[in-house]
């Protein structure tokens, strides 16, 4: 069994001990009402915690392969968020862009996946070629196609402009200070170069005009 599984097989020995140790506590007769439903909801959210570990510990125990690759940029009712990493058969979903913890589960096969959301529930996931999860709540995720932002920096406009739309990206600009006959040049770009975007992504360039280059005297 690979290092990583052993460390999944002791968080899950650590969280079965805990919640041999509640269950323990909540056999005391004597327990005062207010503490033993404290008990009650730490058990309930434990017993939460060890049905993803198991999830996780049985994923890298067994590989699976998923119809289509899973990892990448996910859309939630058309608005990219959800981040998904998997590897093996284990899966993690980075939530951050709702502000939500990441979620945990695993491929059960080819064509089915089951993740944990440790603040909601767990659900399952049919994967639906090309690109489409239909989860077990009847919402639906999209895979999203991605592309890195070109850098523009220092570019003319038209060079600029041709990188960014070759990238399969919306080039949009403003440009900054006087106007005067001098060339135009990008002095910053947002998404900055590098950065993965889903395909369509405006990129927003700033352009300065080159400083005006005096004779000497």
């Amino acid at each position: 069994m690979m290092a990583g599984c052993d460390d999944i097989e002791n968080e899950l020995t650590d969280a079965l001990e805990t919640r041999q140790g509640i269950l323990d506590e909540l056999d005391d007769p004597g327990l005062p009402p207010s503490q033993r439903s404290q008990l009650r909801a730490l058990l309930k959210a434990i017993q939460h915690n060890i049905g993803a570990i198991k999830l996780r510990l049985n994923a890298c125990r067994n590989t699976v392969n998923a119809v289509f690759d899973l990892n990448g940029i996910w859309a939630s009712g058309g608005i990219a968020g959800p981040v998904i990493s998997a590897a093996s058969s284990a899966i993690t979903v980075d939530m951050s862009a709702y502000h939500r913890p990441a979620a945990h589960g695993s491929i059960i096969d080819s064509s089915t996946i089951s993740i944990t959301f440790p603040d909601d529930a767990t659900y399952t996931g049919k994967l639906i070629l090309p690109n489409k999860i239909q989860w077990s709540n009847n919402s639906t995720w999209t895979k999203l196609i991605v592309a890195t932002v070109p850098f523009v920096f220092g570019d003319d406009p038209a060079t600029a402009e041709r990188e960014i739309r070759q990238a399969g990206l919306i080039p949009t600009s403003t440009i900054s200070g006087r106007l005067s006959g001098t060339p135009l040049f990008v002095t910053s770009q947002i998404p900055l170069g590098g950065t993965t975007v889903p395909v369509g992504s405006i990129v927003h360039v700033t352009l300065i005009h080159l400083p005006q280059v005096q004779d000497p005297v």
